[in-house]
């Protein structure tokens, strides 16, 4: 065994060597490694060059849109998922959007089981008649995302986004209760009117006819 040992030394000092090298180099699960052109977008410590820019973004709000289009039950969490990290404005500000919902997610320890995804697919996105809608939710797969080359875990991500969104909304809005003394404040003061009456008195008798005075 001690001379297996010593008769590939050198073969394993070349190997981690390499390993060394290339984690100074590359690093360790860099964000930026596998970038293949120049970055064009950097954010929260991850780079993009143009085609994983583009991947990362258009794969996920076409999903979106055809969601929108085919799902054939309540599509309205996905609605407001795409207009708050803004579908349909600049590629870049769609995936800053993403990344800083997903940095929030990791903050607040945000998450989505997997029970709840599929719930939400079946019960939400595919829910008709009183029924998950299987047949809509295979074509779906099979023809829709098939077009996009997206598969679904690309789905079960985005499901899970937007469930965590709305959990974050929660999050965020917990605690904040409006003081029942300044409401009724504000209703009083809304309700208050405020009448008047002018008082006059003529004087015009008195300019005319001018009374004159003894010293």
């Amino acid at each position: 065994m001690l001379e297996t040992f010593r008769k590939y030394t050198i073969s394993m000092i070349v190997v981690l060597v390499v390993v060394f090298v290339g984690l100074v180099f590359f690093g360790a699960g860099s964000s930026g490694f596998g970038i293949s052109g120049p970055a064009v977008l950097e954010a929260y410590g991850r780079k993009f060059d143009q085609r994983q820019l583009r991947k990362f973004e258009e794969r996920h709000t076409r999903l979106i849109t055809r969601l929108s289009l085919s799902a054939p039950g309540d599509t309205q969490a996905l609605g407001e998922y795409a207009r708050i990290l803004g579908l349909g404005g600049s590629s870049k500000d769609f995936v800053i959007n993403r990344l800083t919902l997903q940095k929030a997610m990791a903050d607040f320890g945000l998450q989505a089981s997997t029970a709840e995804v599929e719930s939400f697919i079946k019960e939400t996105l595919f829910w008709q008649d009183s029924g998950f809608n299987v047949v809509a939710y295979d074509d779906f797969v099979k023809v829709e995302m098939g077009a996009l080359g997206a598969t679904v875990k690309n789905l079960n991500e985005l499901v899970a986004e937007v469930i965590c969104l709305t959990k974050l909304q929660e999050v965020l809005s917990a605690g904040i209760e409006v003081s029942r003394d300044l409401t009724k404040i504000d209703m009083l003061s809304a309700q208050q009117r405020i009448t008047y009456d002018v008082l006059s008195y003529p004087v015009t008798g008195f300019r005319d006819k001018p009374t004159s005075t003894k010293c």
